[in-house]
């Protein structure tokens, strides 16, 4: 096992993105979706904030092996700042005893630097499917120059962390590593197919299960769970079309969202209200408004009973 990496700091800021590239990965498993890491899509658990030396996800597949994940929503291509931190992580993780078939992902989006979701991202792929020879024969200085540079990081690192300087572990670690582009944030492009891809699979509500996932993947992380993905796909598979209907809780469970953990601010309310038979200026049954919450006097606009919503002008409507 590595060494606890001290994740508390990196939970505070990037638990947003970790928890939507662990819920992107657990929605593209529920609904076997193929992925570029061969056998993620059969993944049989995922651990949240683990103590391995990559510590934010790691994936179990069928076979034994792991797929441990590294997530930064934006990074620059700097081997003296965080792109070298992540290096290091790539480096204990091999030296504690990482098998050969395990995989070193660092996940990130298209708002981090192109040498990394560009540059990087090839060089890597190009590295670990060619011959180290005919590599450095065939490829681009520019391309060449990347792996060139992260075998000299990853020696350095080797030697402080006190072991032996070795090329050949450097590359062990570079064949096994990738870089992947996760576009999973809010209205993102990843998020869309990730929508699509669950109602396709027969969910109906697709914003509402996706967003429950992401809200367990949160938990998740902040309790460091391991958990087990097809009883998880159990679970979600009662959010189905097919068995909404027959299985109220679902439906509450669907609408129930965790607001404590969020940081946030508005100046709108947005209501569920019951509009009277008798009413004369909107048509009955329920309705969704939504109220600037202050009027340009700084005043509330809206008066609050338990039951019940009053408008400035006297008007009320059932909450």
């Amino acid at each position: 096992m590595g060494k606890n990496s001290g994740a508390g700091a990196s939970v505070s800021s990037g638990a947003g993105y970790q928890a939507r590239v662990a819920a992107y990965y657990l929605a593209t498993g529920m609904c076997g979706f193929e992925q570029r890491i061969p056998g993620l899509q059969d993944a049989t658990h995922i651990s949240f904030e683990t103590r391995e030396s990559i510590d934010d996800l790691s994936l179990r597949l069928s076979a034994g092996n792991l797929v441990y994940i590294q997530a930064k929503a934006t990074i620059d291509f700097s081997l003296s700042g965080e792109l070298r931190s992540v290096l290091a992580q790539f480096e204990a993780q091999e030296a504690s005893g990482s098998l050969l078939g395990d995989w070193f992902v660092l996940a990130t989006t298209s708002r981090a630097s192109k040498k990394v979701t560009q540059d990087l991202r090839t060089a890597l792929d190009i590295f670990r499917s060619s011959p180290e020879a005919e590599f450095f024969r065939d490829q681009p200085k520019a391309v060449s120059d990347i792996i060139k540079d992260l075998r000299s990081a990853i020696s350095e690192l080797q030697v402080e962390a006190g072991r032996p300087a070795d090329q050949s572990l450097a590359d062990r670690i570079l064949r096994k590593s990738m870089v992947e582009l996760l576009d999973v944030e809010d209205r993102a492009v990843l998020e869309t197919a990730a929508l699509v891809l669950i109602h396709a699979n027969g969910f109906g509500a697709s914003d509402a299960v996706w967003g429950k996932l992401i809200a367990e993947c949160l938990e998740y992380g902040r309790t460091r769970r391991t958990v087990e993905i097809a009883a998880l796909k159990a679970r979600f598979d009662r959010y189905k079309s097919a068995n909404v209907t027959s299985d109220e809780q679902a439906g509450e469970d669907l609408l129930q969202v965790e607001f404590s953990k969020m940081d946030f601010s508005t100046s709108k309310d947005v209501l569920l209200c019951e509009i009277p038979e008798d009413s004369t200026i909107l048509p009955p049954g329920p309705m969704i408004m939504e109220f600037k919450r202050f009027g340009d006097d700084c005043e509330e606009r809206l008066n609050f009973s338990s039951e019940n919503i009053t408008l400035q002008n006297g008007i009320s409507f059932k909450l």
